[in-house]
């Protein structure tokens, strides 16, 4: 098992494990739309925030973060975790743990002050908290969504 900065040449195998991804979010009833993933993983890899982790030769996990100032104080940057995924038959703790390692170390070399993580309320939350607490980070919120209209298909 290896972790390493992503690269363009990882988009395609990102972009199929998104899809798994995806199906276990709670917008999994809005269409998967590989375009939009790879969008954001031109701006995560452009911020050098997009890491995989690989075994026997293949990605078999990721996970992104965004930048932005602190709404509190501009001179502080954060950045928000979007994508963390590793295919079932791989999920491991130390997997995990090195995958969030990773992260975490290109966040720092970003120049990232405050790294923010979410978890799935539909996949392991438990687990996935217990790693988080393991690792230092503390709960700090908790998302409520309600979508407000549907959106209309896109014209090709």
């Amino acid at each position: 098992m290896k972790t390493r900065l992503a690269t363009v040449g990882d988009f395609p195998e990102i972009a199929r494990l998104g899809a798994n991804f995806w199906a276990q979010t709670a917008h999994a009833f809005i269409p998967y739309d590989e375009d939009s993933l790879l969008w954001y993983c031109g701006q995560m890899l452009g911020q050098r925030l997009l890491v995989v982790v690989e075994s026997a030769g293949g990605v078999v996990g990721f996970a992104g973060a965004m930048i932005a100032p602190l709404l509190g104080n501009l001179r502080w940057r954060i950045a928000g975790e979007l994508l963390w995924w590793i295919e079932l038959e791989h999920r491991s703790t130390e997997t995990s743990i090195a995958l969030l390692k990773a992260l975490k170390e290109h966040a720092l070399l970003a120049g990232v002050h405050v790294l923010s993580l979410m978890k799935l309320d539909l996949l392991e939350p438990e687990q996935a908290a217990m790693l988080y607490a393991r690792a230092g980070y503390g709960s700090s919120e908790r998302a409520f969504t309600k979508v407000l209209q549907t959106c209309p298909r896109q014209r090709h």
